[in-house]
C-alpha cells in the first residue's frame, strides 16, 4: 500500500520524495560513522599497525589498503541499492530518474566521510566508546545545531556556506535540494 501523499509528479511529491530520501540517507550515515573510525580506534587499541610496521608494512599501503577497503564497504551497499531501484521498473521511476545525480553526489561524499571519521577517531581512547557515542555527537553537533541556522535564516550565509563546510552530512542534505 503507498502513501497518498507521496504518489504523482507534482512540485510538493517531488520535495516530499527529496526531503524523506536525504532525510533517510543522512540518518544512515549519522550511524555509520561509527564504523569507520571505531574501526581506526581498536586498530589503535589492538596495535593492528604497529604490528604491521613490525612485519614490514609501510605507512602508505597499510593506510592506502585502509582506505581503499573503507571505500569498498561504503560503496557495496549503494550500488546494492542501485540494483534494486532499476530492478522496481515503474515503482523506482523517481530515483532512476536522479540516479546520475545521486551517484555523483554518493561519489562524492564517500571520500569526504571516510575522511571525516578518520578524522574525529583521534577523540577516542577506546573503540567501545567510539562505536556508542560517534554517531550521537553527529547526530547533536554536525547535523542537529547547524540545521537551526538554516531553518531560521536559509538565504543567509552561516545556512549558505558555513554549515555545509563545517558539516558533510548538511552538504549531503543540501543536494537533494539545488538544482
Amino acid at each position: 500500500m503507498s502513501c497518498v501523499f507521496i504518489e504523482g509528479d507534482g512540485p510538493v511529491q517531488q520535495w516530499i520524495r527529496r526531503y524523506l530520501i536525504s532525510f533517510f540517507m543522512v540518518w544512515a550515515f549519522l550511524f555509520n560513522t561509527a564504523t569507520f573510525c571505531g574501526d581506526l580506534v581498536l586498530e589503535r587499541e589492538k596495535r593492528f599497525k604497529y604490528l604491521s610496521h613490525v612485519l614490514g608494512l609501510r605507512k602508505l599501503p597499510y593506510w592506502s589498503a585502509n582506505y581503499a577497503f573503507d571505500l569498498m564497504i561504503f560503496l557495496i551497499p549503494l550500488m546494492i541499492f542501485f540494483v534494486v531501484i532499476f530492478s522496481m521498473g515503474e515503482r523506482g521511476k523517481f530515483l532512476a530518474d536522479v540516479a546520475g545525480y545521486i551517484v555523483i553526489v554518493l561519489a562524492l561524499f564517500s571520500v569526504s566521510f571516510i575522511g571525516y571519521s578518520y578524522l574525529f577517531s583521534f577523540m577516542f581512547q577506546k573503540s567501545s566508546t567510539a562505536f556508542r557515542l560517534f554517531p550521537f555527537f553527529n547526530m547533536i553537533f554536525f547535523f542537529t545545531l547547524p540545521t537551526i541556522p538554516m531553518n531560521t535564516r536559509p538565504d543567509g550565509a552561516l545556512a549558505q556556506y558555513i554549515c555545509p563546510l563545517v558539516s558533510p552530512f548538511v552538504a549531503f542534505f543540501n543536494c537533494f535540494f539545488t538544482k
